[in-house]
């Protein structure tokens, strides 16, 4: 005879809520996995069905633990399938949110991330939320590109939001050039462009900046005037003091080390853990 945790499992893969509801008033345990380490609410969260919204609702009110992970390292976040319905996947995302799950608990297996995806449909309430949970962009697979976007549009204390959250500077094709041209550039350089004169100045503040940044800035100046044609902004007088005063040494190491040790997740915590670095430079 089946038991009745064995049951859980099946009943939420055939979407059956009524079953659930029996199998957990037999006590089911609402955190028992199958072979390959998923729990009745990952494979909830992986269904591309409207009735696995509801099935994900019941469980988690009966307790299921929202931060287990499978055999592969996958939880109940990342296990959300991108074969279902958009709106189906971000009330999924947003109901284990809520409930206290961790974003950056599970590894992705399926790409582009709901962040990405939100990114796209311009969902940026979804984007919010995932920061406000503490999401890491860097382990969601946000795209640099996608971050020069959010900054010509000039949304501040999102980006703002997503530095703090360990988002990393990292330089893309220019988003006002031409395929062919090849010009890649950094986010300080698209805020420039732009006039998001407050921005520019919150990277620098915050050294949020590529080595292009401290290497390059006659170079960068000279692609600036070309592609303004022009143009008089007033982030051309901010690159223009920057190019006359050097960088202080801090700045100069903290930036080369960090890309030294690479654009990933705890980027500064890598940093802090480096014995050569000075003190006055963590």
């Amino acid at each position: 005879m089946e038991s009745s945790s064995k049951e859980l499992l099946r009943s939420v893969r055939d979407g059956s809520l009524e079953n659930i509801q029996r199998a957990l008033l037999h006590n089911g345990d609402v955190n028992t996995t199958d072979d390959s380490g998923k729990t009745s609410l990952m494979i909830a969260a992986a269904e591309g069905r409207w009735s696995s919204l509801s099935c994900l609702k019941l469980l988690i009110q009966n307790g299921a633990d929202l931060n287990m992970v499978d055999n592969k390292g996958r939880s109940a976040i990342s296990a959300i399938d991108g074969d279902g319905p958009v709106t189906l996947m971000f009330e999924k995302l947003k109901v284990l949110l809520e409930a206290g799950a961790d974003p950056n608990k599970g590894l992705f297996y399926s790409f582009p991330t709901l962040m990405e995806i939100a990114f796209d449909q311009e969902k940026l309430d979804i984007i919010r939320l995932l920061l406000r949970q503490g999401a890491d962009p860097n382990l969601w697979g946000f795209p640099a590109r996608a971050f020069h976007c959010l900054i010509r549009a000039g949304h501040e204390n999102l980006i703002r939001n997503m530095i703090t959250n360990g988002a990393l500077p990292e330089d893309t094709l220019a988003i006002w050039a031409s395929p062919s041209s090849k010009i890649f550039v950094s986010p300080l350089t698209t805020a420039l462009f732009y006039d998001k004169i407050g921005l520019a100045r919150y990277f620098i503040a915050n050294l949020f900046m590529t080595k292009n940044d401290l290497c390059d800035c006659a170079l960068r100046q000279s692609t600036l005037a070309a592609s303004m044609r022009g143009r008089d902004i007033a982030g051309l007088n901010l690159l223009n003091s920057l190019r006359n005063k050097p960088f202080p040494l801090r700045i100069l190491s903290f930036v080369t080390v960090s890309e030294s040790i690479g654009n990933k997740a705890g980027r500064h915590v890598g940093i802090q853990k480096t014995p050569e670095i000075p003190e006055d430079l963590k």
